[in-house]
Formats: C-alpha cells, structure tokens, sequence
C-alpha cells in the first residue's frame, strides 16, 4: 500500500457512523485502483467536515464525477445517464 493511500484510509474515519460504513465499502470495492488524479480528488474530498461529506454523498447524482459516484456506491456518472 502506498503512503498516500494509508495517508487516505486514515482520513476516511470518520465521526459519523453513516460515512465510516460509505468510505469502508469504497476502500474494499477500490482500494488500490485510484488513479493519481482520483487520489488527489479523494484527498480533496475528505478535508470536507463530515456534515459537508454527508451532504455531497447524499445529494441525487445529477453530474458526479466518476470517484463521487464510486463514494457513493454507483459507477459515477455515466451510470447517471438516461
């Protein structure tokens, strides 16, 4: 595991129960997998408190980048498209 990825696990524990049981199914799904620009929007992502985290993984998935939609348990926006 690289360090900047133990550096992203670690951040992903979180306060809220609700968004610890999100990011552990990410990190089982896609660990390992992230390409260098999703590590960097996933580090993005995690510096949002856990209310702001909550809010954009809970919002419809109007226009989710692909990570967003991986957070979310979809295959990012292209699974979106009707």
């Amino acid at each position: 595991m690289k360090d900047a990825e133990r550096c992203l696990r670690w951040q992903s524990r979180r306060g809220l129960l609700e968004l610890d049981l999100l990011l552990e199914k990410f990190w089982q799904e896609h660990g390992g997998d992230l390409s260098e620009q999703e590590t960097q929007r996933l580090s993005d992502i995690l510096s949002l408190s856990d209310d702001e985290l909550w809010r954009l993984l809970k919002k419809p998935p109007n226009n989710d980048d692909a990570l967003t939609g991986k957070l979310k348990g979809k295959g990012g926006a292209e699974c979106h498209k009707h």
